[in-house]
């Protein structure tokens, strides 16, 4: 059972607004970011793509797709994604077992946008909501993340194939 582990971290700029998991935040401004920044996503990927080495065999990560000739101007980052999974189901079938992912942030609270979350990447990954799990983090007022100034996200993923 291939393991992948991902991280992002993004600071929060003055403008735009936030996406989160795929979802809006209305109350928060973007990400500074190429993208929309979508640290949830992004760390999604990366451990995606860590888990599925072994078929893709190239050690690739989020910046080698996002910097390709197809999605250099893409700022949605759920397209991204389909994307990636596009290219994994090209080479094999690949079961996405369990995801876990922790989101560290000051604000917003993850609790508030936890289901809503859930639900958008069970649709993107054609997964049960069971498979998902999403746990917010403070930081405790340390650092960046939990001062406000940014938003983290670590993710694992385990598959079979």
């Amino acid at each position: 059972m291939p393991i992948g582990i991902g991280y992002d971290i993004h600071k929060i700029s003055s403008f735009g607004t936030m996406t989160l998991g795929g979802i809006t935040i209305e109350s928060l401004p973007a990400f500074e970011a190429e993208s929309d920044g979508d640290v949830i996503i992004h760390a999604v990927i990366d451990a995606l793509l860590g888990a599925t080495n072994n078929i893709l065999e190239n050690n690739k990560d989020i910046s080698d797709f996002f910097n390709s000739d197809k999605t250099k101007t893409e700022k949605d980052s759920r397209k991204i994604l389909v994307k990636v999974l596009e290219t994994i189901t090209q080479k094999k079938i690949l079961l996405i077992v369990n995801i876990d992912i922790v989101v560290i942030a000051a604000r917003p609270k993850i609790k508030d946008y936890k289901e809503e979350i859930i639900t958008n990447l069970t649709n993107i990954l054609n997964l049960d909501k069971k498979q998902i799990t999403i746990k917010g983090k403070s930081n405790n007022g340390i650092g960046e993340t939990g001062s406000g100034k940014a938003v983290s996200c670590m993710a694992i993923i385990e598959t079979k194939n």
